[in-house]
């Protein structure tokens, strides 16, 4: 539903704003497509956005292969998101509740960022040794500090006047926690489960491009390059974003479905 601002301005819907830059995307990209195509060059180039489309779901240019990629891809980072977000809020929540760590821990945390991906990977398969493994942890620690940080983050905004009341009924430090401290950091955690999920899903995509003989989405993305089969290199990578779109808005779903008081907070 529409809405006014506070000096009568009218504000678009969430989903026509939506809507306007998916379309603008599209007209450009489209319109890109059309100048290489009036130039001669190859459809594979830089093809429209409906044949992309159609070679990513059409059985004649890939038998499922894409589905069954998205299917490896998908079920690693599934499982380093599920254990990166545990990971993440239990050592939020540590943090929050033992200043200690917190001095120690957070710098650490943030170290943690420095260290490139492109380094990080290789180093990740020479010390695990199982493909499957290292994708897995690959996942995890993309999706461990957006959670971490946010969450902490959240956690620190609580209005001490509601902690003080509590402390005036004399509540026990677990109460507070599950009653006040964590329904409060909820929106914060969604905020890096947003930012985590396609970023892990990237980084599990980077891993699998590194040994492209284990399949997945990153390995056919580059077993199709090197096959010179470039209608099934774009709807590998049309799948990919397509996949990254769809997990943040699922992210932003589930928040809306668990974190129901915040509109009327």
């Amino acid at each position: 539903m529409a809405k006014r601002t506070n000096r009568g301005s009218w504000s678009p819907p969430a989903w026509l704003v939506t809507l306007v830059w998916v379309l603008g995307f599209l007209a450009v990209w489209n319109l890109i497509a059309l100048v290489f195509d009036l130039s001669g060059a190859s459809s594979t180039k830089f093809p429209y956005i409906h044949t992309i489309v159609r070679w990513a779901f059409s059985p004649e240019y890939d038998g499922g292969g894409i589905w069954t990629a998205t299917a490896i891809t998908l079920g690693v980072f599934i499982k380093g998101l599920v254990a990166g977000t545990a990971i993440g809020a239990a050592f939020a929540l540590l943090m929050s509740f033992c200043a200690p760590v917190e001095r120690v821990g957070y710098p650490l945390l943030l170290l943690s960022q420095m260290i490139p991906m492109l380094g990080l990977a290789p180093i990740i398969v020479s010390i695990v040794g199982q493909f499957s493994t290292a994708k897995f942890v690959m996942a995890t620690y993309m999706t461990f500090f957006p959670v971490a940080a946010n969450m902490f983050a959240g956690l620190c905004a609580v209005d001490d006047q509601r902690k003080e009341l509590l402390a005036m009924y004399a509540a026990y430090p677990s109460t507070v926690y599950c009653k006040l401290m964590i329904p409060a950091s909820l929106p914060s955690l969604f905020v890096g489960l947003k930012l985590a999920a396609p970023a892990s899903f990237a980084a599990v995509i980077f891993t699998e491009v590194l040994y492209p003989q284990n399949g997945g989405i990153g390995g056919e993305i580059l077993n199709s390059q090197y096959g010179n089969d470039w209608e099934l290199c774009w709807g590998y990578i049309f799948m990919a974003v397509l996949v990254a779109v769809l997990l943040f808005y699922a992210a932003a779903f589930l928040e809306r479905y668990v974190v129901r008081w915040r509109s009327s907070d």
